[in-house]
């Protein structure tokens, strides 16, 4: 299975449709192989524009881990909580 890593807003743009990233979690759960979920607080559809150290470090962590296969990264693949997180999954850790 390939690896699969979502980094999603909890806040939806006025107007947008979509109820930040929730929608995507039937999809998420249906899916096997290593995978994670991070959902940002706060975080509305254009945050990929700005500068944020948490998906910095979740991204180039996981990427490293399952994409590179470098198993140095394992601990840096779990344990996002605090204000920055409103929700992590992962079947990694």
């Amino acid at each position: 299975m390939r690896p699969l890593a979502k980094v999603t807003g909890d806040f939806a743009d006025a107007g947008d449709q979509q109820a930040g990233g929730r929608e995507f979690l039937p999809y998420y759960t249906s899916l096997g192989g290593p995978k994670s979920y991070l959902e940002l607080a706060g975080a509305v559809h254009s945050f990929p524009t700005t500068v944020n150290p948490t998906v910095s470090r979740a991204i180039v962590a996981f990427f490293k881990r399952f994409v590179s296969g470098d198993n140095r990264f394992s601990p840096f693949v779990c344990g996002y909580a605090g204000r920055a997180v409103s929700d992590f999954r992962s079947t990694t850790c």
